[in-house]
């Protein structure tokens, strides 16, 4: 949630911060999951179906960011975000 933000005050544009952030992201996501299947708190079997929804999620995405203007993918991004952060105090 920060991460987009504070590579855009650093001087990245829009598709240049959530490109980083989510170069960034991935190998984080990546140890902690390893970490947590080391303790067995990951049950596979259930999670691989939405494996593929996520790789179409993320070649759609891709394929999209080339195409929409920075102003709205702002947009996207600050919406997509107010709606997490509803979420987390929501509970």
């Amino acid at each position: 949630m920060i991460a987009v933000p504070l590579l855009k005050k650093a001087g990245y544009n829009q598709k240049e911060a959530q490109s980083n952030a989510i170069s960034v992201i991935f190998p984080l996501t990546l140890v902690s999951f390893l970490i947590y299947l080391s303790r067995g708190a990951v049950d596979i079997i259930p999670s691989l179906k939405y494996i593929p929804g996520g790789i179409a999620g993320a070649m759609i995405g891709t394929l999209l960011m080339k195409k929409i203007k920075p102003q709205l993918l702002r947009l996207i991004f600050s919406a997509f975000m107010l709606w997490a952060g509803i979420r987390m105090v929501a509970g």
